[in-house]
């Protein structure tokens, strides 16, 4: 069952933060990438859950 396809781009940054009850994720793309710079926020408990699990491994 093929659930997601990752990828690498070069030229891209990011960053996770998770808190008991929030994550964020940062985008910052170089200045000669073709990426636009994004924000995610998330209180979702589900995501928020799923972030932790996988810092806690």
């Amino acid at each position: 069952m093929k659930i997601a396809e990752l990828r690498h781009l070069d030229g891209v940054k990011g960053k996770i933060e998770v808190s008991d009850n929030e994550f964020i994720l940062t985008i910052t793309p170089d200045e000669e990438s073709h990426v636009i710079p994004r924000v995610i926020h998330s209180n979702v408990k589900q995501l928020v859950d799923q972030q932790k699990h996988l810092f806690e491994r």
